[in-house]
C-alpha cells in the first residue's frame, strides 16, 4: 500500500516485485509465505475510489471528483441575470491567409448566459487579453443587451484595473490605491462575481469549451487535439498540402456553428417547462418574463472606453501608454488653463486618435486630439514638425498674455501705489507710549584714558586729535 498509493501510480506487478525483494532481504524466512500477485490485485480493489483518486491524482482531483457539490437551481434566474466569461485555446491549427504557410493557434473569449446556456457572444483573438474580454462582452451586449452580473475567472485578462478596479488587481501602486476611476463594468451597471480559485468545474462555460472541441474543432482539417496523444496522423499531411483552414475561415465557420448549431440544440436542464425547447427558445421565453437593458452602439462605445486613470494635466497635456508607446494629447486653447488640474483620461482602444477627459464625479469635460507634434526625433527631425512646435508654443504664449492683460484691465494701479495708500491709511497709528515707572540702566564704570599698547606710562591716546589729523591729511 505504501508503494502503490503514490502519485506516480506504479503498476501492481512492479510493486509486487519490490515487496518480494524487500521480504527476501529483510525477512528471508517469510519468502515462502508471500501470496501471489493476484491476491494483491484483489486487495487493491477494496480501496475506496476516493482514496485512490487522492493518492494518485492529488487533492484537486479529490475535490473535483469525490467531494459533494452544490446543485444550483435556476427557477428564480432569468435570462441576462448572469453571464459567464472565459478563454479557450482552439484545438485547431490555422494559416494566416491563403497566401501564407505560417501557422498558429488562436484563442476565443466566450460569453455564456447562465439561464439558457446560450453562447451570447465571443471574440476570436491572437492573445486572450483584456481587450479581447471587452470585445467579446461588447459583441454580446450588442446582440442580447446588458447583463446584471458577470461571472469572471481570476486571470489577468479579467482583472485589469479599469475592468475590475481594486477588487482583483494583484499589484496596485500606492498612489493609485483608493484613487481608481469608475470602472467599465460600473459604468455599465454590471455586478462582478469572481470564480473561486482552482474551481473550474463550477463554471458551466468550461463544459461549453468541451462541446466546442468535440463538435467543432474535430471537424476541422487543422484539428490538432489537446495533446500529442489526441493529434491525428493526417494533420501533418494537411499542413503540407495547405488544406488546413485560414483564420478568416475559422472565424466565419465558428460564427455559423455558434448560432446555427450550438445555440439551437435542445435545452438539457431540469426545468420541465422548457422541455423540448432549444437554447435560444429558452432565452427568448425567459427574457419575456423580465426586462431587458439595451444600449445603442454609440452608447456602448462611450461606456466601454478604456481608462488611463487619473492624472494631472501637464504642460504637454495628458498621455496614454498604447502598446508600450507614450502618446500625448493636447488642445492649444484649453491645456494652459488647466495645468495642475486632475482628470480621468479615457480612450478607444481601436482608435486612439482622441481621448476624453472626465472629472472626479465622472462628468465629461473635454475631448483632446493626439499631439504628435510634441514628440520629435532626437536627431534629423523635419523642419515642418519643429516649426509646428514653435507655432504651438507661440499660440499658447499669445493666449496667456491676452488673458493676463484681460485680468489686469486698464488700471495703472501698482504695488507702489498700494504701499502708499496703506501708509497714508495708517498714518498716526504708530505711537510709542513709555510707562511712568522707568528704570535707568547704568554701566557703573569710570572712563579711563586710552593708552598705546606697551606704552601705558608714556603715551596718552587722544581719539579726537587722531580724527583731526586724518581730516587734515584728506584736505591736503
Amino acid at each position: 500500500m505504501n508503494i502503490y498509493l503514490e502519485q506516480s501510480e506504479p503498476k501492481i506487478s512492479k510493486c509486487y516485485r519490490m515487496v518480494s525483494a524487500y521480504i527476501a532481504e529483510e525477512y528471508p524466512e517469510l519468502v515462502e509465505e508471500i501470496p501471489s500477485v493476484a491476491c494483491f490485485r484483489r486487495k487493491i480493489k477494496t480501496i475506496p475510489f476516493a482514496v485512490l483518486e487522492y493518492s494518485h491524482n492529488g487533492e484537486k482531483a479529490l475535490h473535483d471528483h469525490c467531494t459533494p457539490y452544490a446543485n444550483r437551481r435556476k427557477d428564480n434566474v432569468y435570462a441576462n441575470d448572469g453571464w459567464v466569461m472565459d478563454n479557450y485555446t482552439f484545438d485547431v491549427i490555422v494559416r494566416q491567409d491563403n497566401n501564407s504557410e505560417k501557422t498558429r493557434r488562436l484563442y476565443i473569449t466566450t460569453v455564456l448566459d447562465v439561464k439558457s446556456n446560450v453562447l451570447v457572444g465571443w471574440n476570436i483573438t491572437e492573445s486572450p487579453d483584456s481587450n479581447s474580454t471587452l470585445d467579446a462582452l461588447r459583441f454580446a451586449m450588442h446582440r442580447f443587451g446588458i447583463p446584471k452580473r458577470l461571472y469572471f475567472d481570476n486571470g489577468r485578462e479579467f482583472t485589469a484595473l479599469d475592468i475590475a478596479g481594486e477588487r482583483r488587481n494583484r499589484k496596485i501602486s500606492k498612489d493609485k490605491k483608493g484613487n481608481i476611476p469608475v470602472t467599465i463594468v460600473e459604468r455599465l451597471g454590471i455586478e462582478l462575481v469572481f470564480a473561486k480559485v482552482r474551481n473550474a468545474q463550477a463554471k458551466v462555460v468550461e463544459r461549453i469549451h468541451r462541446i466546442i472541441k468535440e463538435q467543432y474543432c474535430t471537424a476541422q482539417y487543422g484539428y490538432c487535439g489537446g495533446n500529442i496523444v489526441e493529434r491525428p496522423e493526417i494533420l501533418k499531411q494537411n499542413i503540407k498540402n495547405c488544406t488546413i483552414e485560414t483564420e478568416a475561415e475559422l472565424r466565419e465557420t465558428f460564427a455559423d456553428f455558434a448560432d446555427h448549431i450550438y445555440n439551437v440544440q435542445p435545452y438539457g436542464s431540469s426545468e420541465s417547462k422548457y422541455k423540448g425547447m432549444t437554447l435560444i427558445d429558452v432565452w427568448n421565453a425567459s427574457i419575456a418574463e423580465t426586462s431587458l437593458r439595451k444600449a445603442s452602439d454609440a452608447t456602448l462605445d462611450l461606456l466601454m472606453l478604456r481608462n488611463a486613470g487619473f492624472q494631472k494635466v501637464k504642460r504637454n497635456g495628458v498621455f496614454i501608454t498604447y502598446h508600450g508607446e507614450k502618446i500625448w494629447y493636447y488642445d492649444k486653447n484649453i491645456v494652459w488653463q488647466y495645468i495642475g488640474e486632475e482628470a480621468c483620461v479615457r480612450y478607444d482602444r481601436n482608435d486612439p486618435s482622441t481621448v476624453r477627459l472626465y472629472d472626479r464625479e465622472d462628468r465629461y469635460l473635454f475631448t483632446w486630439e493626439c499631439a504628435d507634434w510634441l514628440t520629435l526625433e532626437y536627431f534629423g527631425e523635419s523642419k515642418e514638425k519643429i516649426a509646428e512646435l514653435g507655432r504651438g508654443q507661440a499660440d499658447v504664449t499669445r493666449q496667456v498674455k491676452a488673458r493676463a492683460k484681460e485680468l489686469r484691465g486698464d488700471s495703472n494701479f501698482t504695488q507702489k501705489d498700494g504701499l502708499r495708500y496703506i501708509s497714508e491709511q495708517n498714518a498716526g497709528k504708530f505711537n510709542i507710549q513709555l510707562p511712568k515707572n522707568i528704570i535707568m540702566v547704568m554701566a557703573n564704570e569710570e572712563p579711563e584714558e586710552r593708552m598705546a599698547v606697551g606704552a601705558e606710562n608714556s603715551c596718552i591716546i587722544d581719539p579726537q586729535r587722531m580724527l583731526r589729523n586724518v581730516e587734515s591729511r584728506r584736505n591736503k
